[in-house]
């Protein structure tokens, strides 16, 4: 039997993104063995579901050259666009999100990773845990389980606050993709 199948399907990248957010945000909470690498993973598509629905919305929202590929507006200029053709005041996202901005920069590093030396002076009780034996320095010390916690809810209002701002409810990680496909089957016989 063949089948054939033709139509459309409009994919929202940033759902998949948030839910690899929150698989890797779920295996760094049940273990710590690992834990580090999920929250490196985490942190990154955290950064990644920021850009994904700021281009997202903004397709939808008047801005078509968003969801191109050849486009380089900054993520910094574009958020701040999109605040005002929702309807919302215009304010840079290092105001209204920090962390946000933090998990930008900290992607940004991750992009464009160069070895480096760091100069090590800490005094601590408490360095050396199970499944991490050395001290954390430079982009390290951004992957703590409370601190991406804080991201991931920082993430999730920045969209949800965009969301809703756009009149298209309160639920923005609901749709994977819609489709629209005609299948037809043929017996080879």
């Amino acid at each position: 039997m063949t089948v054939f199948a033709s139509g459309q399907s409009e994919v929202n990248t940033f759902v998949y993104l948030y839910k690899s957010a929150q698989f890797s945000l779920e295996g760094a909470k049940s273990s710590e063995e690992g834990q580090f690498y999920n929250l490196l993973n985490a942190s990154v598509m955290l950064s990644f579901v920021v850009e994904a629905y700021v281009n997202h919305l903004g397709v939808i929202k008047g801005f078509p050259e968003w969801g191109e590929n050849s486009n380089r507006t900054s993520i910094w200029k574009k958020y701040v666009e999109l605040r005002a053709s929702v309807g919302l005041e215009r304010a840079e996202v290092r105001v209204l999100y920090p962390l946000v901005k933090d998990v930008i920069e900290f992607r940004n590093t991750m992009a464009h990773g160069r070895t480096k030396k760091h100069k090590i002076s800490e005094v601590s009780e408490d360095i050396l845990w199970p499944h991490r034996t050395k001290i954390l320095t430079g982009w390290q010390k951004f992957l703590v389980l409370e601190n991406v916690e804080a991201v991931h809810q920082s993430v999730v209002a920045l969209v949800v606050e965009l969301h809703g701002a756009a009149g298209l409810g309160d639920k923005p990680f609901r749709k994977f993709e819609t489709s629209s496909m005609r299948i037809t089957f043929s017996d080879n016989s």
